[in-house]
């Protein structure tokens, strides 16, 4: 979104900003709050998949949702104890 002078922001962000004068959030502004306002969401599994959400938003902050490939980040690499 380097046009918007914010490389960060989500291309929804920016659509909505262009046509209703919406803030323009970077990735980073809108995980944090979806972790907020979503916090029952979260807090409603356990602790490793609640791992795999936060690194998915992660990646979401990082990259944004055109490098998303979805089969690609779900791989997960194989335990030791798989190759025994």
């Amino acid at each position: 979104m380097a046009a918007a002078k914010q490389p960060d922001a989500d291309p929804f962000d920016l659509l909505c900003h262009v046509a209703f004068n919406a803030p323009l959030r970077t990735r980073r502004e809108r995980a944090e709050v979806l972790r907020r306002e979503q916090k029952g969401f979260f807090d409603g599994y356990g602790p490793k998949a609640h791992q795999v959400l936060n690194d998915i938003l992660e990646k979401y902050i990082d990259y944004g949702v055109a490098q998303f490939q979805i089969p690609e980040i779900l791989k997960v690499p194989p335990s030791p104890s798989a190759a025994l």
